[in-house]
């Protein structure tokens, strides 16, 4: 049953990667996939006054620095709808371009799915600031590390670490009962449900991830939570 749910979850995102790798096709391959570098999106703007999220971003991209450690595809701005299409292609891309195994790629690529809809759904959008975030998918060695942090009301960013806690005590079974439970119940909505993304990321890095919350303001906070997800 869980895995007709998962196949369901994945046949609607199919519509949305199609049309972005028309785009992508039309707009030239060109403009984004022939460095020799790692791929990087920096899409600040002059109103985004986050510099905070901006410190935490330098930051973790300096950790990839060393032999075996390597950035393959980060990001720095706004989110909406078409960014969360255009990062999960350009990291499936970038991904494979590494050599990294196919398993490990489709793992990686839908955890940022995941990421990128809670971010988009929840994110704490201001007229300040927007709705910023940033993302780096790295190498460190034999494994490779996916990150977000994004802009939440404290509040939330309370529960979304209480629910990662109670994950982070359940197995591979307990985890997809509950998958089920929850999608079951009157929690599931039209935002996304509660959790529901939160358990897939749980699963596809076998229960391997870190979460931390940064005070901002006494309304808001940066959450960051990062899966670990082994090449082998």
């Amino acid at each position: 049953m869980y895995d007709l749910v998962r196949q369901g979850r994945k046949f609607m995102m199919r519509p949305i990667i199609h049309i972005v790798r028309s785009f992508i096709n039309f707009a030239g391959r060109n403009l984004f996939f022939n460095a020799t570098k790692p791929f990087y999106f920096n899409l600040l703007t002059a109103e985004m006054k986050s510099s905070l999220l901006e410190e935490q971003y330098i930051g973790l991209l300096n950790r990839y620095n060393g032999p075996g450690k390597k950035v393959i595809t980060s990001f720095h701005g706004q989110m909406d709808e078409e960014r969360i299409s255009v990062l999960t292609y350009t990291a499936e891309h970038q991904l494979d371009k590494e050599g990294a195994r196919r398993g490990s790629v489709k793992k990686i690529f839908n955890i940022l799915i995941e990421m990128l809809q809670n971010i988009l759904l929840h994110g704490k959008v201001t007229e300040e600031v927007g709705n910023p975030f940033s993302l780096v998918i790295a190498q460190n060695v034999d494994e490779y590390e996916l990150s977000c942090t994004n802009l939440v009301e404290t509040e939330l960013a309370t529960k979304i670490a209480n629910s990662l806690d109670e994950l982070k005590k359940m197995n591979e079974k307990q985890l997809k009962t509950h998958y089920l439970e929850v999608l079951g119940n009157e929690q599931y909505s039209v935002k996304g449900g509660a959790g529901l993304g939160l358990i897939t990321i749980a699963l596809k890095c076998n229960n391997q991830f870190t979460f931390s919350s940064t005070p901002v303001n006494d309304k808001l906070s940066l959450f960051t939570i990062t899966a670990v997800i082994f090449d082998k």
